[in-house]
C-alpha cells in the first residue's frame, strides 16, 4: 500500500472513532443522569428497575470508604420500599453536575459532582456533597458500569453521628 492509502485508512478510523465517542459520551452521561432522576423520583414511583444501572457482573463500588455491591443496593432498595409502603414520608434529592467523560474504544470513565439529600416528613436527615468517578466497559448492548468511587465532603465522625441519629429516629 502506498503512504496515501495508509493515511486515508487512519483518517477514516479517527473520524469514525470521534463520531462514536460523541454518541458514547452522551450514552454514558445519560446513564448517570437517568440514575439521579430515578433516585429522586423513587419515593413517588417505587420503580425498582429504574434504580438498577446496567453493570458488569463483578461490579464493585466505594462510597466514602465503604464497599458497595449489587446485593447491598438491592437490600437498600427493599428497605426503602418497605418504609414507603408503611407510610413513611420519605424525600430524596440526588443531583449531579460537572460531568467530564472520556471514551476509549472499549473503556470509558466519567467524573462528576453530586449532591444527595435524604429527608423524612420534610426534615432533612442526611446531606452529602462530593465527587464520583465511574468506570465503564463496552458491552454487547451498550455501556456497563464496572466500578464507581464516590467521596463526600462529610467527615467520618459526622457520618457516624448521622447514622446514630438516623437509627434512633427511624426506630421511633
Amino acid at each position: 500500500m502506498t503512504l496515501y492509502k495508509y493515511r486515508a485508512i487512519v483518517l477514516g478510523i479517527v473520524i469514525f472513532a470521534a463520531y462514536g465517542c460523541s454518541s458514547d459520551v452522551r450514552a454514558i452521561e445519560t446513564i448517570i443522569t437517568d440514575q439521579a432522576k430515578a433516585l429522586t423520583d423513587f419515593p413517588k414511583t417505587k420503580d425498582r428497575e429504574s434504580l438498577l444501572r446496567p453493570a458488569t457482573e463483578d461490579y464493585a463500588g466505594i462510597q466514602d470508604g465503604d464497599d458497595e455491591n449489587p446485593k447491598e443496593a438491592d437490600k437498600f432498595i427493599s428497605d426503602l420500599i418497605e418504609r414507603i409502603n408503611l407510610g413513611e414520608p420519605i424525600g430524596i434529592s440526588y443531583q449531579i453536575s460537572n460531568t467530564n467523560t472520556h471514551v476509549s474504544i472499549i473503556k470509558a470513565w466519567t467524573t462528576y459532582d453530586f449532591s444527595f439529600k435524604f429527608g423524612r416528613g420534610g426534615v432533612p436527615l442526611e446531606e452529602r456533597k462530593g465527587k464520583c468517578t465511574a468506570l465503564f466497559t463496552r458491552g454487547i448492548n451498550g455501556w456497563l458500569l464496572e466500578h464507581e468511587h464516590c467521596s463526600s465532603q462529610t467527615t467520618r465522625e459526622l457520618r457516624q453521628l448521622q447514622n446514630l441519629i438516623l437509627g434512633t429516629y427511624f426506630r421511633k
